[in-house]
């Protein structure tokens, strides 16, 4: 079967576009949601629970919300 993501995606049932970036920004999206929902916002505990920098998870939210 389908994935679910390809449906979403694109529900018309084109081919998919950039297909591993569009499922890497869904579920990193769901990700840092959820970590930073655990650490109540704090950006230097979820960096570091996720293992990465605390300056590249900032980027990666600042570019998130740039896209919503």
């Amino acid at each position: 079967g389908c994935l679910p993501i390809l449906k979403r995606c694109h529900p018309e049932h084109q081919p998919p576009i950039e297909l591993y970036h569009t499922f890497l920004q869904h579920t990193e999206s769901a990700l840092f949601e959820a970590v930073l929902a655990y650490t109540h916002g704090n950006v230097s505990k979820s960096a570091n629970i996720l293992g990465i920098n605390r300056t590249t998870l900032a980027k990666k939210i600042k570019n998130i919300k740039n896209k919503d």
